[in-house]
Parts: structure tokens; C-alpha cells; sequence
């Protein structure tokens, strides 16, 4: 590989927060696929950290532990998370739980959102809608300007 194409590369390496509801309530299943998107950016060379409650749940923690990826608990806000670190180039915001404004918030920051949703987005504003369910190629959601719905099996988290 030449210097060059070493740089290219380089510069296409994305860091990536993902910030997924997580919880003894709540369950691992919004985890469980993010771990299968964090694999894929892994094997790509982008980097991957996870801000989830797996403080709480030790089956979360051996699945985090055991891919070493790394995560810190959440605080009450995703923006206040971003203060203070290196931002994120990619926030994955896989939640029922988090508002609609902190998608806005985080926007705001610069970071492209990606959002997970499971039917109608209600509000969350982002740049990329993640619906991987069945069919979901079929739903006609209002979005924001530029932004892009990837529907249905095809892009299943697995």
C-alpha cells in the first residue's frame, strides 16, 4: 500500500458513538443489534464506543467485554455525553426512550444521526432512518430534507 492510499484511508475513518437503550427493564435487544452494527464498523476500521447502561447487566457487559468494545454509562442527556470528548463523526441512536430534542441537539453538534427506529420516526430528526423490520420498505414516513430511509430485510442488524 502506498503512502498515499495509507492517507486515504486513513481519512475515511469514521469514530462512531452508539447510544442504545439498555437496561434491566428495558432488556438487551437494542444492543444486541448494535453489536451487529459495531462488528460490521469494526471490520471496516472505524472506531466504535457505546454509551449504555451495561453497568446494570452482565450479560450486556460479557457481549461488550468479549468484542472489546468499549462503553461508559449514559448521563440524562446524549448532549451532554458529546461535551467535553472528541466528537463522534456517526451518533447510531437506537432508543424508545431518549426525546425527540436530543436528536435535534445532537444534530446540532455536527455528528450525522443515524436512528434505529421500529415503525413511524414521531419526531426524531435525523439524517439516516434505520427501519430493519418486515416489510418496513413499504412505509412512506415524512422525513427531513436529505435525509435517507434504509426499510426492510436488507438491512436487518444481524
Amino acid at each position: 500500500m502506498s503512502p498515499e492510499s495509507s492517507r486515504v484511508e486513513q481519512a475515511h475513518r469514521m469514530r462512531v458513538l452508539i447510544a442504545c437503550d439498555l437496561g434491566p427493564v428495558v432488556g438487551i435487544g437494542h444492543l444486541m443489534r448494535c453489536i451487529a452494527l459495531a462488528e460490521e464498523l469494526l471490520s471496516r476500521g472505524h472506531s466504535v464506543e457505546f454509551l449504555a447502561d451495561a453497568g446494570e447487566v452482565p450479560l450486556a457487559r460479557t457481549h461488550l467485554s468479549s468484542r472489546g468494545l468499549p462503553w461508559r454509562p449514559p448521563t440524562k442527556r446524549l448532549v451532554d455525553d458529546l461535551q467535553g470528548t472528541t466528537a463522534p463523526d456517526v451518533v447510531v441512536i437506537d432508543s424508545y426512550l431518549r426525546p425527540e430534542a436530543e436528536y435535534d441537539a445532537v444534530r446540532a453538534l455536527g455528528p450525522v444521526v443515524l436512528a434505529v427506529i421500529d415503525g413511524d420516526p414521531g419526531g426524531r430528526v435525523a439524517d439516516l432512518y434505520l427501519e430493519q423490520n418486515f416489510r418496513a420498505q413499504e412505509h412512506r414516513w415524512a422525513l427531513p430534507e436529505d435525509a435517507q430511509h434504509l426499510a426492510g430485510l436488507d438491512y436487518a442488524l444481524m
